[in-house]
């Protein structure tokens, strides 16, 4: 999915990071599931927003501008 142009678009106003949730208890804080890898989106603060879960581009590219939105809101 993050090959989709669209998906590319909407990814690019996150900042991506791989965390390792058996190193660190501090990412087990807002695991929603039992799989990985999880897409989890945090605002600047680390309050959780959502966790992604798209199954294909339309829908993740959807997923991504909502949570972008619902950060945007509570930044003001």
């Amino acid at each position: 999915m993050f090959s989709d142009n669209g998906v590319k678009v909407a990814a690019s106003n996150f900042v991506a990071v791989k965390i390792d949730p058996r190193k660190t208890q501090d990412a087990m804080e807002h695991k929603q599931s039992r799989y990985v890898p999880e897409i989890v989106v945090l605002d600047r603060s680390q309050n959780f927003i959502t966790t992604i879960d798209a199954r294909d581009p339309q829908a993740m590219k959807a997923e991504l501008q909502s949570a972008l939105e619902e950060a945007n809101r509570r930044k003001r």
